[in-house]
């Protein structure tokens, strides 16, 4: 999409950005160019503005939603692997892995689930919760 006018950053490279931007997730430069440009460009903004009203539509709706105990513990349990299978972590245990995954006590799962937890992202936190 595009005005037809003449800007310093183009509308299809604001567009391309405007989810980036309304996340906050773009270096202060960038932040300022699309600010620019949406300051100036009537059809940008209209787009901005109903991209943001999606992203706060999608927010309301599906904020609130947490995950049961079990997909929780699927989830991590399956984190837990493909971090193993790629060699990012060591098994805690020293018995074969499927062994393990089938006679895991409560307690060490715990443990395992507070340790994602905390290096799980601000986002990725809220659906762990």
């Amino acid at each position: 999409m595009s005005c037809g006018k003449h800007h310093e950053t183009p509308c299809t490279e604001v567009l391309d950005q405007v989810y980036i931007y309304l996340d906050g997730e773009i270096d202060a430069a960038e932040c300022e160019k699309i600010r620019g440009h949406l300051e100036e460009c009537g059809p940008c903004l209209r787009q901005y503005d109903l991209d943001q009203a999606v992203k706060a539509l999608v927010a309301r709706s599906c904020g609130c939603d947490l995950a049961s105990d079990e997909l929780r513990s699927k989830v991590l349990a399956r984190i837990r692997q493909v971090q193993i299978d790629e060699g990012e972590v060591e098994p805690e245990f020293s018995e074969d892995p499927a062994s393990v995954r089938e006679g895991r006590h409560l307690d060490d799962l715990r443990t395992e689930f507070a340790q994602v937890r905390n290096k799980a992202s601000a986002q990725d936190r809220v659906i762990l919760q």
